[in-house]
């Protein structure tokens, strides 16, 4: 019986910290706060130890969440860069050129896109250097 009930509690952690983890990266794909993530993901570090599957995806989430300012800094240069061309066509190519930069960065990507689509739309940087 205590065999039944050890694997039922491994279980029960196990979706625990797979909700979790689906929380982290819902965070991160709608990235609206570095600071809150980070705090985030430092809480939830002890829970994803037990998995290791899970923890390398969790290890991969939190190396982004440090990392997104970098990546922000390289979208307000490509587009700073973009906004230099005159033509349309030729400042959509410019940005097009880039997304794949950002593939690992899903809010910065959107923005791109949107940036794509439309020369006036202004992006809000979210960290402050």
């Amino acid at each position: 019986m205590e065999y039944h009930s050890a694997k039922g509690a491994e279980l029960e952690n196990f979706i625990i910290a797979v909700d979790s983890l689906e929380g982290l990266m819902l965070g991160f794909t709608h990235f609206k706060d570095r600071e809150e993530l980070a705090n985030r993901s430092s809480d939830l570090y002890a829970t994803m130890l037990p998995f290791p599957g899970l923890r390398e995806e969790f290890n991969f989430i939190v190396y982004r969440v440090g990392n997104y300012c970098e990546y922000e800094q390289k979208l307000l240069k490509a587009i700073d860069v973009a906004q230099t061309q005159s033509n349309e066509d030729n400042r959509q190519k410019q940005l097009r050129r880039r997304t794949y930069e950002f593939s690992y960065y899903p809010s910065l990507k959107a923005e791109l896109e949107k940036l794509i689509e439309d020369r006036n739309y202004v992006f809000q940087p979210k960290c402050t250097n």
